[in-house]
């Protein structure tokens, strides 16, 4: 039988999970995602596309929905490799141990398997709108619209109903779950109902508060297709994420056997012509630019004229729910791409819901779900963590860069192992 009406805002990869969870419980799922749905036959050289780092936590969360991750996206890492001036390399191994494995993902490819196991689902239980976002909530009918994207409106999947025919959508939910990212409307409009009911009552004090960062540094990308990444010197460290400190850039292999590349380096994103770009490389990184060249001679100039593109912001939320109304992933916590933690957290949200939502569904099934009890326990479990992974990747907490911040570090590892009780890891 089915519990109820879910709504889940946003169609990345934990929207996608979330609504698996919800429809192995019964729900009736709506799922309403801006953009169109991705399409597999272009997920190669998507500058968008890139690579995230899935640790056991998102794995986890995934294979508890009775979900395997095909090797065929995945790709084995096993530490990074940072490419020194004088020619040298210095690698440093990630921590290993029993049921501990580090991968990286295509973002874009990681989406496109969880669309497509939502698009298995029997459909009388799901229904999927790609290109439309929400433009208001109503929290005392329970009420959510939605306006066609007329950005993506050609693009936009339709079902047999013909949705992009029509300019806005009005569907009722028991429980709304906002996973639309960084820049989450589901939660301005969290904030905005909050503060109209704080304003309506003279007993009501739990205002929502918001802190929001916006990433300072902005990036660029290019792309390496497999045949010439194979032919590459740097396929001798396909394992490993490759870093150049002089140029501020990542190279990452992913599974397709292309190279993900990422700058942060201002002189490149403020470059005056692709001459500038050109000098910059073969100065720094002569043979990163040597192989980029090698099947396109434009690079530099494509380069160039490559919008910047921002690394998200860090969100600290007082809470992640408004009745039966909640966040998750970065709508509820988004971070900087410090350390790689933020899609494996949000997945894990996923998880954690799911198994709120099994503790506090009622035994003989005659009883509707509290939801707004459920939405209030997501927040009490997850705030913690959240706010101090946020706040770890926003402050560069982690890891310490003097030598006696490492000395203290080590001093402090080695009486967590000698007294675990005592002192924390």
């Amino acid at each position: 039988g089915s519990f109820g009406k879910a709504v889940v805002v946003g169609g990345g990869p934990a929207g996608c999970l979330m609504a698996l969870y919800l429809l192995s419980r019964g729900f009736h799922v709506h799922v309403f995602e801006r953009r169109p749905m991705i399409d597999e036959a272009k997920l190669k050289g998507d500058p968008r596309s890139f690579p995230i780092l899935m640790t056991r936590r998102g794995i986890k969360a995934i294979e508890a929905a009775g979900l395997e991750l095909p090797s065929s996206i995945l790709k084995p890492q096993v530490g990074n490799c940072t490419h020194l001036p004088n020619g040298k390399k210095m690698k440093m191994d990630y921590y290993s141990g029993p049921g501990i494995q580090n991968y990286v993902v295509s973002r874009n490819a990681l989406v496109a398997f969880l669309q497509h196991c939502l698009l298995q689902r029997p459909s009388e239980y799901l229904a999927l709108y790609f290109g439309w976002e929400v433009s208001t909530i109503d929290d005392k009918k329970s009420t959510a619209k939605f306006l066609c994207n007329r950005k993506y409106n050609n693009e936009a999947e339709t079902n047999d109903q013909g949705k992009s025919n029509l300019d806005e959508i009005e569907v009722e939910f028991d429980l709304l779950i906002g996973a639309d990212g960084v820049s989450s409307k589901v939660r301005s409009e969290i904030l905005r109902l909050d503060q109209a009911y704080a304003s309506g009552s003279d007993n009501y004090k739990s205002h929502i508060t918001l802190d929001f960062i916006d990433n300072p540094r902005m990036y660029k990308s290019f792309y390496v297709c497999p045949s010439l990444a194979r032919e590459s010197i740097f396929i001798a460290d396909h394992d490993r994420v490759q870093s150049w400190r002089t140029l501020d850039m990542l190279l990452v292999n992913v599974a397709d056997g292309s190279f993900w590349g990422g700058t942060l380096n201002t002189e490149i994103l403020n470059a005056s012509s692709p001459t500038d770009v050109t000098r910059i490389f073969s100065e720094k990184a002569p043979d990163v630019l040597n192989l980029l060249l090698r099947k396109n001679p434009n690079f530099a100039e494509e380069l160039w004229k490559q919008p910047s593109m921002r690394g998200g912001g860090a969100v600290m939320l007082s809470q992640f729910h408004h009745k039966n109304i909640v966040l998750i992933g970065d709508a509820a916590h988004g971070m900087f791409p410090t350390y790689g933690t933020g899609c494996n957290a949000a997945l894990e949200d996923c998880l954690i819901m799911d198994n709120i939502l099994e503790e506090l569904t009622p035994s003989d099934g005659r009883q509707n779900i509290p939801y707004h009890l459920v939405t209030e326990e997501f927040t009490k479990r997850r705030i913690i963590d959240a706010h101090a992974t946020v706040e770890m990747n926003t402050n560069y907490l982690l890891f310490p860069r003097n030598k006696l911040g490492i000395i203290q570090s080590i001093f402090l590892c080695t009486l967590h192992k000698w007294f675990p009780k005592v002192f924390g890891p």
